[in-house]
């Protein structure tokens, strides 16, 4: 009778310490967080030529933060974890892809699933060195990398597993993509679906935020909003060692906050590519004459942009209302590839955002700067340095 009372009594108190694993609250004041993870993916080989190689792999150490009472955000999205992330990777071809280093922005979130056990979305940007990329002479067969500095983003989603208060265990399956959004050529870019797994220590221990979002007040209003930007590209696909080209543009559009932080979007673009009129000038085709309307395109579209902080995260599409040079360029190159012919048509842009005041607090009248990368249905067009304001 006793063993039986002493094991009731055993399963009883780790049943209780299960319930009572975690707090549940607010994190606050801030928790520090030192993750290390290790992935591995192939390489997509989505250009013909592409350099064959074994599997890639990344080693990447991150510091994040986590729970800040006083900002709305963090509230909304009940405590986001936010920091910085160091990768080391391998592509799997050392003598033609090399390796390379990269530092990242990390945002993640978190939806509660147990006690334990948290389902993860992380979206991580920023900037990276290449340190063997093309050369015609000495790497010609690199037309993934074509410049030493590239930008990269890997979106991912995980499960993580708390093992004590302090330390979490994650699987996560994530996408890893890189390019120097055709600043210099070849840019084929990398592309790589990568599972990795993680150990996380949490300074102190880990307070479960509240399932409940508290309710925040946005204006529903719909506001008018103006950007130029000057594009950064070198022309064409193949012809290397070109010369920076620019590229001028006007936009114009329509946003408004259907949740207090996801912007709906749509307008129009109008941008002159200064690379068009040279060609024109210097071929002279006849099915094309040289001049300013047959340089320039308009795009309009529709778009979202996701905002935390001070930053939104933009994404925008739609097709071209006038686009007569590529329309042309296509038909003159003689493309069987419909993909490659959608390039005339379908306009892409991702990028991000800084406002100069917080755009949770303040609707209207605020100045922005960013960085976009325009593309052309899959093929990146140029990189954009941006300013707007909205009214």
């Amino acid at each position: 009778m006793r063993w039986f009372f002493l094991i009731v009594s055993t399963l009883f108190l780790e049943v209780n310490a299960e319930a009572q694993f975690f707090k549940r609250g607010t994190p606050g004041p801030a928790n520090r967080i030192i993750e290390a993870q290790s992935q591995f993916g192939n390489t997509l080989e989505i250009y013909p030529g592409f350099p064959s190689a074994d599997a890639s792999y990344r080693i990447s150490a991150s510091y994040r933060t986590q729970g800040d009472t006083s900002k709305i955000w963090q509230r909304r999205y009940r405590y986001p974890e936010t920091g910085v992330t160091f990768s080391y990777a391998n592509y799997g071809n050392t003598d033609i892809l090399g390796e390379s280093y990269d530092l990242r922005y990390q945002f993640q979130l978190s939806r509660i699933i147990s006690k334990r056990f948290e389902f993860t979305q992380r979206l991580s940007m920023g900037g990276m060195y290449f340190n063997n990329p093309f050369d015609y002479i000495n790497n010609p067969d690199n037309i993934v990398a074509g410049s030493n500095l590239a930008f990269n983003l890997e979106l991912g989603l995980g499960l993580r597993y708390f093992i004590t208060k302090q330390v979490a265990a994650s699987a996560e399956f994530s996408f890893f993509h890189a390019s120097n959004a055709h600043r210099k050529i070849p840019n084929v870019g990398y592309n790589i679906p990568l599972f990795g797994a993680s150990i996380s220590y949490y300074v102190k221990p880990y307070i479960q935020p509240d399932k409940r979002r508290p309710d925040v007040d946005f204006d529903r209003s719909v506001r008018l909003n103006v950007r130029g930007a000057v594009g950064f590209f070198q022309f064409g696909t193949s012809a290397v060692n070109g010369p920076t080209q620019l590229a001028y543009l006007l936009s114009v559009y329509a946003s408004k906050r259907v949740k207090p932080g996801n912007n709906i979007q749509f307008g129009i673009d109008a941008y002159y590519n200064a690379s068009y009129r040279m060609y024109l000038e210097s071929n002279e085709p006849s099915q094309l004459e040289s001049s300013f309307a047959n340089s320039s395109c308009i795009v309009l579209w529709i778009g979202n942009e996701f905002i935390y902080n001070h930053f939104g995260m933009v994404i925008q599409a739609g097709p071209y209302l006038h686009n007569p040079f590529m329309k042309f360029y296509i038909e003159y190159s003689d493309s069987d590839s419909g993909m490659e012919r959608l390039r005339a048509f379908i306009s892409g842009r991702f990028g991000v955002n800084y406002y100069l005041r917080n755009p949770w607090e303040h609707f209207k009248n605020n100045a922005f700067i960013g960085m976009y990368v325009k593309s052309q249905m899959t093929v990146a067009d140029f990189f954009e340095v941006t300013a707007g304001y909205q009214f």
